[in-house]
């Protein structure tokens, strides 16, 4: 083993000191990791290296995908662990797959910048998944306040048999004690304003394997949630690789739907082979999409703020995606239960994104009393639904 990184990946680190550089139009600055973290063991890594390389499977007989076995091409386990993900998922589609031949050259990675964003890209002869740290750091953001409030509800003590946390509880509480939880709330939307304008957020959540409220449960919950989202966004962006020309222009609404769909079967080909990914297969996706909504309403706030968004026109320009990513939301839920005959999978999905509409619509709140409106949860919605995914006011 030699420290010298793969041609690929240096070719990457070259690349991006351009992509993150003001030269793209773009100022981001370096995230550093500083946050609630996920916690890999060393045998888990080496694990699945085993599990994706000793099958003699065909892809890595037509591809040379050795250099992901060496530490030294990764800057983080999660980085190194969805690359493995990605990878074992690609060795599991049929040669006879139509796109098969651009299986080859892929290599994920995460970006330490500021910058909310997820995205792949084609260099030379290499394509790129890249999700960034602060996207990574806001789903953690995100799932460590419904956790916490989740937490100070009492469920977690009062049903030891609970399968998994409760957006009705984390709705409970907020009704009952508001108050209580604008510190949270107030964290957490100042990490969306901060990831906005391409800052730092100056407070982040502590490690929650040290929050003295969480339960063995949560923190169980809370691992796999975490690494299933961010393999989501990534297999999503694997989705626009495998299915689309890559172009200087912002994707169109078709071609995202293209890739959610493509993300769908290769996320469950994914929890097929891995019962960590199958115990979240349905919430997974489900979080993804919710933190997406609650950065992109915290974005649209910025802007007002800071007074980039000034006439009406803009301001519709920002509804309408709202608009096409709740179409989105949709379309995924129809995808799966439509083409996959899941429909438990797409009912528990709809219940996720019932569970985390609620932090959705509490941190709209919190922005109206800011404002100085008088409003409360209720107001928004009445209790989570099962039935219909419920809208926030715009």
């Amino acid at each position: 083993m030699t420290n010298v990184k793969a041609p690929i990946v240096d070719h990457y680190d070259k690349v991006a000191f351009y992509r993150d550089s003001d030269s793209s139009r773009l100022t981001r600055f370096t995230d550093e990791s500083r946050t609630v973290t996920v916690n890999f063991d060393e045998n888990w890594i080496s694990d699945l290296k085993r599990r994706v390389f000793n099958d003699n499977r065909r892809l890595f007989r037509d591809f040379d995908y050795n250099w992901a076995l060496e530490d030294q091409n990764f800057s983080t386990p999660m980085e190194q662990y969805i690359q493995l993900k990605l990878l074992d998922v690609l060795a599991d589609v049929s040669p006879d797959h139509p796109n098969y031949l651009k299986f080859g050259n892929i290599c994920f990675r995460i970006s330490n910048t500021a910058n909310m964003n997820a995205e792949s890209f084609t260099s030379e002869s290499y394509k790129y998944v890249c999700v960034t740290s602060a996207y990574v750091k806001y789903i953690k953001e995100f799932l460590y306040t419904f956790f916490e409030i989740y937490a100070k509800s009492g469920a977690d003590n009062a049903s030891s048999g609970r399968k998994r946390t409760s957006g009705q509880a984390v709705y409970d509480e907020l009704s009952r004690r508001p108050l209580e939880h604008e510190t949270s709330l107030a964290r957490l939307i100042h990490t969306g304003f901060s990831y906005s304008r391409y800052k730092i957020p100056l407070d982040l959540a502590p490690p929650v394997w040290n929050h003295p409220l969480f339960g063995e449960h949560i923190k169980a919950e809370y691992g796999p949630l975490i690494i299933g989202a961010d393999l989501f966004l990534a297999l999503h962006e694997l989705g626009h690789i495998l299915e689309h020309t890559f172009k200087s222009t912002r994707r169109n609404h078709r071609e995202e739907i293209e890739a959610d769909r493509a993300a769908s079967s290769l996320f469950l080909i994914a929890s097929a082979r891995d019962p960590v990914l199958a115990s979240v297969h349905a919430r997974a996706p489900a979080l993804a999409f919710s933190v997406l909504r609650h950065f992109n309403m915290i974005r649209r706030v910025a802007k007002i703020v800071d007074k980039s968004i000034s006439d009406p026109d803009q301001m519709a320009g920002e509804l309408e995606e709202e608009r096409l990513l709740l179409q989105r939301v949709q379309v995924y839920r129809n995808f799966v239960a439509d083409n996959f005959m899941a429909r438990d999978f797409a009912d528990a999905y709809w219940s996720g994104l019932d569970d985390f509409f609620v932090l959705i619509a509490a941190s709209q709140v919190w922005l109206l009393r800011w404002a100085g409106q008088r409003t409360k949860l209720s107001d928004l919605i009445k209790r989570p639904s099962r039935a219909k995914h419920p809208e926030a006011t715009r």
